[in-house]
C-alpha cells in the first residue's frame, strides 16, 4: 500500500484510492498532477459473500491479455534516511459485471489512455478523473477460484485455477481487492525528476500480443 511522502510512519499503508475524491485527500491531492503510474497485472480477486462463507472469485479481460491499472505512488523517508517507494490502485464504481460482487473495482486504464495517465503534462485534474472510469463488463470474465487465495503465502498455479462454475448473485459485497497473476510493479512516472515514460511504455506494451484488445 501507499506511504505518503507525510506519514509519520509505514504502519498504515493505504492499499486503494477512490478516484471521485483524489483531488480533495491531502494523500493524494499533491500525487496526482505529479506522481501517477501503471500497475500492471493479467487479473484481480474479489471475494463473493453468501451467509457467513465468503468466495474467491477471479476477474480478468476476456482476451486473457495484461492490463495496467491506474495508480499513485510515493517516496516516504524511512527512519534510517532510505527511501520507500510505495504506491496505491485507483478504484472506481463497478461495471455490472462486478457490481454484484464489490461495491467498487478498481481502475483498468483503457490502452489508449496509458500514455495518457503517465503524460508529465497532463495536470488538469478533470481530465484525469476522465481517465477513472469503469472498465467496459462485455470486455472482461470472472469465475471462483480456490480458497488457497485467501492466504498470501500461497503464489502458485492453483490460485488462478478454476474452482467451480457458479453464477453470479445479486447484490453488493465489500472486500478489499487484490491483484492476480503478473505481480504488481509500478513504472516510475516521477515527474519532478523528468524521467522518460517512453521506455515504461514500450516495456508494458511488448507484454500485450500483437491482436486487438477485447476481441477475445
Amino acid at each position: 500500500g501507499l506511504v505518503p511522502y507525510q506519514a509519520k510512519d509505514a504502519a498504515k499503508p493505504i492499499i486503494n484510492a477512490r478516484a471521485e475524491t483524489l483531488a480533495q485527500r491531502p494523500a493524494f491531492s499533491w500525487l496526482l498532477p505529479r506522481r501517477r503510474c501503471l500497475v500492471p497485472a493479467d487479473g484481480f480477486y474479489e471475494w463473493r459473500k453468501e451467509g457467513r462463507s465468503r468466495t474467491p472469485m477471479r476477474f480478468m479481460l476476456r482476451s486473457g491479455e495484461p492490463f495496467a491499472f491506474a495508480g499513485l505512488w510515493d517516496r516516504w523517508l524511512q527512519p534510517d534516511g532510505t527511501p520507500l517507494y510505495s504506491f496505491a490502485i485507483v478504484t472506481t464504481n463497478p461495471n455490472s459485471l462486478l457490481e454484484p460482487v464489490h461495491n467498487r473495482m478498481p481502475v483498468i486504464l483503457l490502452p489508449d489512455d496509458e500514455a495518457k495517465w503517465l503524460d508529465p503534462a497532463n495536470t488538469d485534474p478533470t481530465d484525469l478523473s476522465a481517465l477513472l472510469k469503469p472498465y467496459p463488463a462485455e470486455s472482461m470474465d470472472g469465475y471462483c477460484v480456490s480458497r488457497a487465495v485467501n492466504s498470501p503465502a500461497n503464489d502458485s498455479p492453483e490460485c488462478i485455477a478454476p474452482d467451480e462454475v457458479q453464477p453470479l448473485p445479486k447484490g453488493r459485497q465489500s472486500h478489499g481487492h487484490r491483484t492476480g497473476g503478473v505481480k504488481a510493479t509500478t513504472f516510475d512516472a516521477d515527474f519532478d525528476d523528468g524521467k522518460d515514460i517512453t521506455g515504461a511504455l514500450d516495456l508494458f506494451a511488448a507484454r500485450r500480443p500483437t491482436r486487438d484488445p477485447g476481441t477475445g
